[in-house]
């Protein structure tokens, strides 16, 4: 049987202001946010799990593969090298 993923997508405006900072940020202001619910797959996760690893290693570190293991014969692999 065929599967449909449905998504939804939330527009909406927001507004704040950063009291205490030096900058433009200190008066209040708006942003225009974009929100997207999606149905994660093993291979959305293994890529987002990667991009999160890869801001949190140091700068001389780096990930060149990630594989994610759903059970003994799933699995996802990523690779920088295909990116």
């Amino acid at each position: 049987m065929n599967k449909i993923r449905i998504t939804k997508q939330f527009n909406f405006e927001t507004g704040h202001a950063l009291y205490g900072y030096d900058g433009a940020c200190r008066n209040v202001h708006g942003h225009k946010v974009m929100l997207a619910d999606y149905q994660p797959t093993c291979e959305l996760l293994v890529i987002d799990f990667a991009n999160k690893i890869k801001k949190r290693l140091p700068e001389n570190i780096s990930l060149h593969s990630l594989k994610l293991q759903e059970t003994e014969s799933s699995f996802a692999n990523w690779y920088e090298s295909d990116q």
